[in-house]
């Protein structure tokens, strides 16, 4: 591999060392000379945390601050930001500190007995859609999808609460037409 003289990589530098400074014209001892000294050297790595450069560290360093492996990296030589697990001598660092704990969502609400109550004594098909949507909470939730258990959770709950006003509707009504029956019938006997 050439490098050009104006190559900022540590490994050129080297490169033109043996090959201009001490006259060495044998490419492959300039190589394994250049890549044995380049090994040596402490590199220097920064890393990128929400949206901002942190370094530079040594690879001694790097443990404590606890990377992951889409941390991304970057180090004199890089040409652009890579992420830890494409960093050959990261894999000791990636995979000898335990990952942090996954955090568990709670699981929300089924509605069930709400919906059941409101079969039995509000409105029956808007209970029953209620019913429909509460059972798929938990199985959505331990089957791992949070989302959709989340949305069937609102939906319970929504068709619970129209159960309940629709109810309260007909009962309104109901009050309101025996208050006309009411006074209807006063009004006959006068």
């Amino acid at each position: 591999m050439q490098y050009a003289p104006t190559d900022s990589h540590p490994k050129a530098r080297f490169y033109y060392f043996f090959k201009e400074k001490l006259q060495i014209t044998n490419e492959t001892f300039i190589f394994t000379q250049a890549n044995r000294i380049f090994k040596n050297i402490t590199m220097e790595y920064y890393i990128s945390r929400n949206d901002r450069k942190e370094g530079p560290f040594t690879l001694d360093e790097l443990p404590e601050k606890r990377i992951v492996p889409d941390t991304l990296i970057w180090a004199v030589g890089y040409k652009e930001w890579k992420q830890a697990k494409d960093v050959p001598e990261l894999e000791s660092i990636l995979y000898s500190t335990p990952p942090d704990i996954p955090v568990q969502k709670p699981m929300p609400k089924t509605w069930l007995v709400e919906s059941i109550l409101v079969t039995l004594f509000c409105c029956l098909p808007f209970g029953i859609v209620g019913i429909i949507n509460a059972v798929k909470v938990d199985t959505l939730y331990y089957g791992g999808f949070y989302e959709e258990s989340l949305y069937r959770s609102k939906q319970a709950k929504k068709w619970i609460l129209w159960g309940v006003i629709a109810a309260a509707g007909c009962v309104a009504l109901y009050f309101f037409f025996l208050l006309f029956l009411f006074l209807f019938e006063s009004n006959s006997y006068i």
